[in-house]
């Protein structure tokens, strides 16, 4: 139980970073529109095009930056998630091995994952609930 509260709290840094990295690239694309719109907007005949054109540039730029924040986060939650998941689970098969005991057809190693991995999802889903991460 308590690595995956642990897990929760790390994937919740990976996903604060996120986030700070997406409204980092909300803000520039904002600041960029507005202070580099302003002067083209007076260019007599192309300042209203020339803004369309600011405007939309830094839109995609700013959807660019946010999906790749998106798909490092996923990546980050996801490896940290396998890894931990996984190290609990190699832990009962040596455990399982020094004992004489197949880890893969014995019922009671067998038992002893699928409760290890319940009470890992069920207190990360728990952390995730009380970090504000539903």
């Amino acid at each position: 139980m308590g690595i995956g509260t642990f897990n929760a709290i790390g994937s919740d840094v990976i996903l604060d970073d996120r986030d700070a990295r997406k409204g980092w690239a909300d803000d520039v694309a904002m600041y960029t529109y507005h202070a580099g719109g302003a002067p083209i907007t007076l260019i007599p005949g192309v300042g209203d095009a020339a803004q369309r054109v600011l405007d939309s540039a830094t839109y995609e730029w700013s959807k660019d930056v946010k999906a790749e924040a998106d798909q490092v986060a996923k990546v980050g939650v996801s490896d940290d998630l396998g890894a931990k998941s996984q190290g609990t689970h190699d832990l009962i098969n040596q455990w399982a091995a020094g004992r004489g005991r197949d880890y893969k057809t014995d019922p009671i190693v067998i038992n002893m994952r699928d409760e290890a991995s319940q009470s890992y999802i069920t207190s990360r889903t728990a952390a995730f609930s009380a970090l504000g991460r539903d």
